[in-house]
């Protein structure tokens, strides 16, 4: 068994029911009588259904673990009831105690109290199909609490009639955005594959209800029996409305997500058995679709440079035409053409915290393509299809030397993600490599050739002579500094032209310092000299471009601290095995274009193309995940203001961001609040629609505040009820629902039969005998057109009977 406790404190608490207090003195009050005879937990909208039924703030209730072990006979059901009175009337314990009795789902309930001694305090529930028309309004409700009570008394009732509109006009309802469901890659219908969609398939509103009430009349004071009732609803004090919702409606967005995850959760297998299932697959040629092109040939290449992005698209769930419209989207300065991306340009203060890719760039509108590619153009298969072409794109590039429409930075920038890290890797070795072959091409240039018959006589050697023959010999100079050099007087320092160091993405920062780490303790100087390999090339440069250096002169230029005042070294710079002084003495006077290159841009380019060439529909999927939430994330504020959705969101995909082993539970979680997120935006759009198409004297500003809090709240209490301008609009809505063609601009004032009807009586009586204590008695009945619902609490005087 489980024991559950509840509490639902007072909104104040030192506030007490005047009445009760003027009717029972001060030692008599009890918690437990204060909750009973207080008509705000007639009809709570928050709290417990317990609260609603026995008006209690404070219970415990005794429910099963499972539905083997529930109370289902009578005989249990009292044995139980008995132990739990016996232990409260021994500890004097006044909360009470609930045993939930049969199957869970028919919420039947049985319980006891001792709110005082010598009073116990009963609480039964009954369920039923269908109930005797007698009982079915507040006389027959009346005659129930009144039964087995040994004194007259005054009863009090609270009414409350609950009225439903379900059968909205189509012209109250929102234009619901068209599913894409062509498999076949229908090529037309370029918006379907351009855009993030968003937005529900179906109304995502069921029903508004409008609830009456009437608190604590008097049973003097009205009429309500099976064949005469003066309960008129728009006489009723208090008005309040609900909405009703369909259950799991289908979004959009969320359809592509999950789609997107199954993507993500394919495998080899997936592809392979794709493979067997087709009309013309041969098992020699099983793995074909595995190995096609991931290592593109010589043939290959030569003809994907020579045709660029003609395609063919053979077998592929996609069309060669459908191809060529994609690759366009994605690289716009194929066609030159400029593609809309204004919506995603403007960034936002949370992209700042996710580690993806800048707004509007390629990987945005790759990530888009491949979203909608998956679901409704093939699948994985199609993915596969698109990821080779654009592969086979990334290679041509490279051959022919033409940059990527990605942002330009000087290095692959580590707050993005890995998968534009080697985009902007590709892009770094191609504009590398063409300043290479510039730099090659102007020394070679025959204006620039040196003229080796070029001689100079000399008598005997001079420091004047000496600077002549050095400047003859300096090469790869950049500018001229203010100082002199250290041991050739009159003959100025100039900064070298150096190597810029190797750019490197995130997996070959880790790789490298994995392999740092591996080296241990005792190869300090051998790690030392890996790292030192950029302080060599420069040093190199240097002597090439200052003849007659000495080290001093690189500190003075390379760091400035480890020279004193003097001239001399620092100390640290003059210990015996300074890497410095090591590195300096092996250095040879290179240029930059005779050394060997720190950045190897075809090593480093060819990495990056067999790394996305070996990348399966899967892995793709992984490395564009963040990229692609990100941009879920922006349309999701476009259509929803500051929201707590958003945050969440904001923090779960920051995390998944950041974090390379992301598991796919954590994008499941982000797929459900996407999913949260789309239906209220649907439901926001769809209840404004609603209330716009009868609005009449009630300003834009009450409807956008009377949508949100029907978004936001259980229910709306409308202050004025059927007097008020809201409480007018209501009954518009249910009359747009009638069928007089006749009534225009008139309003019906007549509401349909109510749906459901609640009564909560209540009174002050001796029981069981007219000597015995008076105590309160309450009871709470539900009657709908399908069952019958009553809650009756009980107490008694055990002294006196």
């Amino acid at each position: 068994m489980v024991l559950s406790y509840y509490h639902f404190p007072k909104e104040n608490p030192e506030l007490r029911n005047e009445k009760v207090k003027e009717r029972y003195k001060e030692e008599e009050l009890c918690e437990l009588w204060e909750d009973l005879l207080d008509d705000s937990l007639d009809f709570p909208s928050r709290e417990h259904f317990i609260s609603k039924w026995f008006g209690l703030r404070k219970f415990v209730i005794l429910s099963p673990q499972t539905h083997a072990c529930a109370i289902d006979t009578e005989g249990r059901a009292k044995i139980l009831l008995s132990s739990i009175s016996f232990a409260l009337s021994q500890l004097n314990c006044p909360l009470p105690v609930l045993v939930q009795l049969d199957k869970a789902r028919r919420r039947l309930f049985s319980g006891v109290a001792y709110p005082l001694s010598a009073v116990k305090t009963e609480f039964e529930t009954v369920h039923l199909r269908r109930i005797p028309v007698r009982y079915q309004c507040a006389e027959g409700v009346i005659d129930l609490l009144k039964e087995g009570l040994a004194s007259k008394c005054e009863c009090y009732l609270s009414v409350r009639f609950t009225y439903s509109f379900s059968d909205w006009p189509q012209i109250m309802c929102d234009p619901l955005p068209e599913e894409d469901e062509s498999d076949d890659g229908d090529d037309d219908d370029e918006l379907s594959w351009r855009t993030i969609p968003w937005g529900a398939c179906e109304e995502v509103i069921s029903e508004l209800h409008l609830a009456v009430q009437w608190p604590s009349l008097s049973q003097d004071l009205f009429v309500d029996t099976p064949s005469y009732s003066d309960l008129d609803p728009f006489n009723a004090p208090s008005w309040t409305a609900r909405l009703r919702y369909e259950d799991d409606p289908q979004c959009l967005l969320a359809t592509h997500l999950s789609q997107f995850q199954k993507l993500l959760s394919d495998s080899v297998r997936s592809i392979l058995s794709a493979t067997e299932n087709s009309p013309d697959s041969n098992v020699t040629s099983v793995l074909d679709k595995l190995t096609e092109h991931s290592v593109p040939s010589i043939g290959t290449v030569v003809t994907k440079a020579a045709t660029r992005l003609q395609v063919h698209a053979v077998n592929s769930p996609l069309t060669e035409r459908m191809l060529k419209k994609l690759l366009a989207y994605i690289f716009p300065d194929v066609a030159n053409s400029s593609e809309d991306t204004s919506e995603f340009q403007e960034e936002n203060d949370f992209e700042r915290r996710l580690k993806s890719a800048p707004p509007g760039g390629l990987l945005w509108r790759l990530a888009i393509a491949l979203l909608n590619v998956n679901n409704s153009y093939g699948g994985s298969m199609a993915v596969n299809h698109l990821w080779h072409e654009i592969v086979l794109e990334l290679r041509y590039r490279w051959d022919e030397g033409k940059v990527l429409p990605v942002e330009k930075e000087k290095e692959p920038d580590s707050a993005t993600c890995l998968l534009q890290q080697k985009l902007q890797m590709l892009n770094c070795c191609i504009e590398h490599r063409l300043r290479r072959q510039h730099v090659v091409e102007e020394y070679n240039s025959p204006g620039e050739e040196e003229d080796d018959d070029e001689f100079f006589e000399c008598a005997e050697e001079s420091n004047d002579q000496q600077r002549e023959a050095n400047m003859i010999k300096a090469e790869g100079r950049l500018r001229k500094l203010a100082y002199q050099l250290h041991k050739v007087p009159g003959e100025y320092l100039y900064v070298p032209i150096t190597q810029e160091p190797a750019p490197l993405t995130d997996d070959a920062l880790e790789e490298q310092a994995r392999v740092l780490a591996s080296l241990g303790t005792d190869q300090t100087s051998l790690r030392a000299r890996m790292q030192s390999a950029c302080l060599l090339s420069d040093m190199q440069a240097f002597k090439a471009a200052n003849p007659g250096c000495v080290l001093e002169d690189f500190v003075r230029w390379y760091s400035p601290r480890d020279l004193t005042e003097s001239g001399c070294l620092s100390t640290r710079m003059q210990v015996e095995g300074n890497l410095w002084q090591e590195t300096w003495n092996e250095a040879k006077p290179l240029p930059v274009r005779r050394q060997k290159r720190l950045f190897d841009d075809t090593k480093e380019a060819e990495k990056v193309l067999h790394w996305a060439a070996s990348l399966n529909p899967s892995s793709l999927a992984r490395e564009i995940a963040a990229v692609l939430l990100n941009i879920c994330l922006v349309t999701a504020c476009t259509n929803l203001s500051k929201n707590s959705l958003i945050d969440k969101l904001t923090t779960k995909i920051a995390n998944l961001s950041r974090n390379t082993d992301w598991q796919i539970t954590q994008f499941e979680e982000i797929c459900r609040l996407f999913l949260s997120a789309e239906i209220y935006s649907a439901r926001k759009k769809s209840i404004r629609t609603k209330l716009k198409h009868v609005q009449k004297d009630v300003s834009d500003d009450d409807i956008e505040k009377f949508a949100n809090d029907l978004l936001d709240n259980q229910e709306v209490k409308i202050n004025g009820a059927a007097k008020s301008h809201l409480g007018e609009l209501i009954v518009r809505i249910f009359s747009a629902g009638s069928d007089d063609e006749e009534r225009d601009d008139k309003v019906t004032t007549k509401l349909p039969p109510p749906i459901a009807k609640e009564y909560v009586a209540r009174c002050e009586a001796s029981k069981p005998s007219p000597n015995s204590k008076v105590v309160p008695h309450r009871i709470y009945a539900l009657i709908t057109g399908e069952e019958c619902r009553i809650a009756s609490v009980c107490s008694q005087d055990t002294a006196f009977f």
